[in-house]
């Protein structure tokens, strides 16, 4: 669905800043489209696994 998509987009985002800038959690959750940190993490834990610092202090996706 429409809704699907932009979840994932708005995730993707987020992972992008999460690897590539030291932003502050709450700031790239705003700046992605969540209402705030915690939308992050639950959505994003949902999808990845991980919550955002965690995939942060690992450097991007899961490893095996």
């Amino acid at each position: 669905s429409v809704g699907d998509y932009l979840l994932r987009l708005r995730l993707l985002m987020a992972q992008r800043r999460l690897r590539e800038t030291a932003d502050a959690i709450g700031r790239i959750a705003v700046d992605c489209g969540f209402y705030d940190q915690s939308h992050l993490t639950r959505a994003f834990k949902a999808h990845t696994g991980l919550a955002p610092q965690q995939y942060r202090r690992r450097g991007g996706p899961p490893r095996e």
